[in-house]
């Protein structure tokens, strides 16, 4: 009885360098996504100043005002002043990325990298 063994390892490799920068970017745009709406907003630059950035296996987010750190943790320094409107508040980015990471399974299964 003759058997025959396919190696599928090129081509799971291929997928996994195509795919997993896929699940990253569909997991970054949940946490901008998610993030907003808690982000605080006096004239909405914090929230739409927002960058985001795949390379392989690795991705970043990045509120791009100046203030946005001080914001995020919840504190003025020098000539930032602190402010939320209802519903946000300090943490919005680190809450939002929590939220995200525990569903990362739908972003993976949405990039074809789990079943």
């Amino acid at each position: 009885m003759a058997h025959t063994i396919t190696d599928n390892t090129v081509r799971l490799q291929v997928q996994m360098k195509t795919n997993v920068p896929l699940a990253l970017r569909f997991m970054l745009n949940d946490i901008k996504d998610t993030a907003e709406p808690n982000t605080p907003k006096k004239t909405g630059m914090l929230r739409t100043n927002v960058r985001m950035r795949v390379n392989g296996s690795i991705g970043s987010i990045k509120w791009g005002q100046k203030y946005a750190k001080y914001q995020e943790r919840g504190y003025t320094s020098g000539e930032v002043r602190k402010y939320t409107t209802p519903g946000t508040g300090a943490h919005f980015a680190e809450n939002a990325v929590r939220r995200v990471a525990r569903r990362a399974e739908r972003h993976f299964k949405r990039a074809r990298i789990v079943g």
